[in-house]
């Protein structure tokens, strides 16, 4: 059974050149995109005790859940 690298160096061997470019130029924009970005410190957050004193009116609450229940 090949691995995938072998049934993907199979397919690319008979692609055009150009079409071999395309392939690599996907590939490295797929490293590209799942190289992890730097980590960077986040803003201060608002303490659960504060969020805990948050309030809605009863008819906004009711709104808020029929709206992501038909998400």
């Amino acid at each position: 059974m090949a691995t995938v690298f072998e049934e993907l160096q199979a397919v690319v061997e008979q692609l055009s050149p150009a079409n071999q470019q395309r392939v690599l130029e996907f590939a490295q924009d797929l490293k590209q995109a799942t190289t992890p970005l730097p980590k960077s410190k986040l803003p201060p957050g608002t303490p659960a005790s504060v969020l805990l004193r948050f309030s809605l009116p009863l008819e906004d609450a009711e709104e808020m859940e029929r709206a992501l229940e038909d998400c």
